[in-house]
């Protein structure tokens, strides 16, 4: 799998995924159009990159572990099974997965949280001044800036969410010209 991008905000969280599935052993493209995250409530979306998989088994153990607690969820709380859950030893090591989880925190605000294949994580949190953003890919391209791409599209007049997402858009076309494990397909999700 390819790449992930979020913005947060305190009040909205955007998503937006490419739709590129490829075989890790083959190299074989197996779907152009695989969403890249998964609602768990309303507030609440988990992104990932990697062993689609492990990913499904992850997101499936979880959803049975929070069963009663699915619409009442929060960043935190899903933070907190599903980073020791990345941290269990695997058999098959080849198999790798990164999660982003975003949407409504234990204090009523929007924030992301990405954990590693490792389980370790790290937070995203904005202020009113400062948006957060986050590029899970398995190729990170220094020159392909997420920020400029958005403020270059809020330069042309375009309102804040339209910017934001043309600017993630645009971030997914120039991943797709230099990875090919990444298609022009994208997804799109707004979390309020």
């Amino acid at each position: 799998m390819s790449i992930l991008i979020n913005v947060v905000t305190p009040s909205v969280s955007w998503l937006m995924s490419d739709g590129r599935a490829t075989n890790k052993l083959t190299g074989e493209v197996v779907s152009e159009s695989l969403q890249k995250f998964e609602s768990l409530n309303s507030r609440l979306y988990v992104g990932y990159i990697g062993s689609f998989e492990l990913a499904k088994a992850s997101l499936n153990y979880l959803r049975e572990q929070l069963h009663g607690e699915l619409p009442d969820l929060t960043v935190e709380r899903v933070v907190s099974c599903l980073s020791p859950i990345m941290k269990m030893e695997r058999s098959d090591t080849s198999f790798q997965v990164q999660f982003l989880v975003t949407g409504i925190s234990d204090h009523s605000t929007m924030i992301s949280a990405h954990i590693s294949n490792e389980g370790e994580v790290s937070w995203q949190i904005p202020t009113k001044k400062i948006f957060k953003t986050k590029i899970l890919c398995n190729s990170i391209f220094e020159d392909i800036n997420l920020e400029t791409f958005i403020l270059r599209e809020s330069a042309c007049g375009l309102p804040p969410e339209a910017a934001i997402r043309n600017g993630m858009s645009k971030v997914i076309e120039a991943y797709s010209l230099r990875d090919k494990t990444v298609n022009n397909t994208t997804f799109f999700q707004a979390i309020r």
